[in-house]
């Protein structure tokens, strides 16, 4: 056998061992039973506040959280092929162009509705609109900003600071 397929083989061996029906059963209990049973308390100088139930959560600043957050929002995509949705940890960025089949403001509902039916809020105070234009055109009609979205020139995108 030639390196390559063994190599291949024992790189495939790992995840055809999770997609068996008894593996899966005991990952997914592993998982719900690390995710449930959980609280929170918060301490202010010596003032302990009381122990608050956090229900099925990601938990914040564990191991398993990112990868959880990555394989819940793993079935969020664009309604149209023509728009692209980019999710980065706990980022996701809608990219809608000037000619598409389905609008920006459709768009945004679609993910508002996804947020809702996977029990998560979206951050709106953290979320921005920007428009981006070529600087050659003389006249540019500026589109209506989504309901509840500021509409900015500039932006954080991974922590890099876009402007237009």
């Amino acid at each position: 056998m030639p390196a390559s397929i063994f190599c291949l083989t024992l790189q495939t061996r790992p995840f055809l061992c999770l997609i068996k029906p008894d593996v899966m059963h005991k990952l997914t209990s592993i998982v719900c039973s690390f995710l449930t049973g959980r609280g929170q308390q918060c301490k202010v100088n010596d003032t302990v506040s009381s122990l608050v139930d956090i229900g099925l959560s990601i938990v914040q600043g564990s191991g398993i959280g990112p990868t959880l957050y990555i394989i819940m929002k793993s079935d969020l995509s664009a309604l149209s092929a023509l728009n692209d949705i980019f999710k980065y940890a706990d980022d996701t960025t809608l990219l809608v162009p000037q000619h598409t089949d389905t609008e920006l403001q459709q768009e945004f509902n679609h993910v508002r509705s996804w947020a809702a039916n996977n029990c998560l809020i979206l951050n709106l105070s953290k979320t921005k609109e920007m428009v981006f234009k070529q600087t050659s055109v003389r006249c540019f009609h500026m589109p209506a900003a989504l309901d509840d979205v500021e509409q900015t020139d500039c932006c954080k995108l991974l922590g890099v600071s876009v402007q237009f």
